[in-house]
């Protein structure tokens, strides 16, 4: 499977609780809410784009209360085994 995941920080804390938003590039769109991915750490976050490894880019933004808190990141996902998962770090 390919996999983008991440975790959001704000002056160094955590911050559970915000949307992220990640769309392929067949339009398809996912949200997820940080914190729910403890894996990757209190504000943790993960969106499986496909259910094996690809070659694709994707738009990921952050979003609080339905308005947008960043700017659209582009993931590139790689096929391959080995980087099967894009991390993403917000930092705000």
């Amino acid at each position: 499977r390919s996999v983008i995941a991440g975790n959001v920080f704000r002056a160094g804390q955590h911050q559970p609780g915000l949307t992220v938003r990640v769309s392929g590039p067949d339009g398809a769109v996912q949200e997820r809410t940080t914190g729910t991915s403890p894996a990757y750490g209190l504000s943790g976050w993960e969106v499986t784009v496909a259910t094996a490894p690809t070659s694709a880019t994707y738009s990921v933004q952050l979003f609080q209360s339905g308005q947008a808190v960043s700017e659209v990141q582009h993931v590139e996902t790689l096929n391959a085994c080995s980087l099967n998962v894009a991390l993403l770090t917000f930092e705000q």
